[in-house]
């Protein structure tokens, strides 16, 4: 199956310093990638991001297995373990996640071109428009998100979306009731759950 979960990304030092407790005989599991951020640190993890995941098979030597051919793939594996405080202050610091700064651009063919930036939108319901076109391998999803004095804090719009959209509809934005300026921000995700490129900015007013 398919999951949806909150996780925080390792960064390399701290990933291959965790090591697995196993049976005698039984295979190991490659070094995580991710933590997965428990319900009760779900509010004060700022670096948490919501993936898409494989889930792995009951059998614990099946799952190791399935876990190193999803990486080969370079698909996103369910991570087993839940994040403690100290992994998340490790991964802040350690450059755990996507660095925005450090991501190329235009790598896929993205343009929104409504609402174009700086535009007040009413209070109804309306169509974010453009073209998102990619190939085969390139993007596994893309998402939009919102952030203005409604949502202090950066929050999924809609669903995530797994095909390409060449000057049609990208996602539906319903404008917050709470007047004042916002963003949307597109991100585009690769099939092995970190950011293809930067992400894409668009700031609107709510009258």
């Amino acid at each position: 199956g398919v999951y949806k979960a909150w996780v925080v990304a390792l960064p390399p030092d701290l990933s291959n310093s965790i090591q697995f407790s196993v049976a005698a005989g039984q295979k190991r599991p490659p070094a995580p990638l991710y933590c997965r951020v428990p319900p009760s640190m779900l509010s004060s993890v700022t670096n948490a991001r919501e993936q898409f995941f494989i889930a792995p098979p009951p059998n614990a030597n099946d799952a190791a297995e399935a876990e190193e051919d999803a990486r080969r793939r370079g698909l996103a594996f369910l991570p087993s373990i839940e994040c403690s405080p100290e992994m998340v202050g490790a991964a802040a610091s350690g450059g755990g996640g996507p660095a925005y700064g450090n991501l190329p651009t235009n790598v896929v063919n993205v343009q929104i071109t409504s609402p174009s930036s700086g535009e007040s939108v009413g209070n109804a319901p309306r169509p974010i428009t453009g073209t998102i076109d990619f190939g085969a391998g390139q993007v596994q999803f893309y998402r939009f998100l919102i952030r203005g004095p409604q949502f202090p804090d950066w929050t999924v719009i809609g669903e995530p979306h797994y095909s390409p959209v060449i000057n049609g509809q990208l996602e539906v934005l319903y404008p917050p009731p709470t007047a004042g300026s916002y963003q949307l921000m597109l991100e585009l995700y690769n099939p092995s759950g970190t950011l293809v490129q930067q992400p894409i900015f668009v700031t609107f007013n709510v009258p």
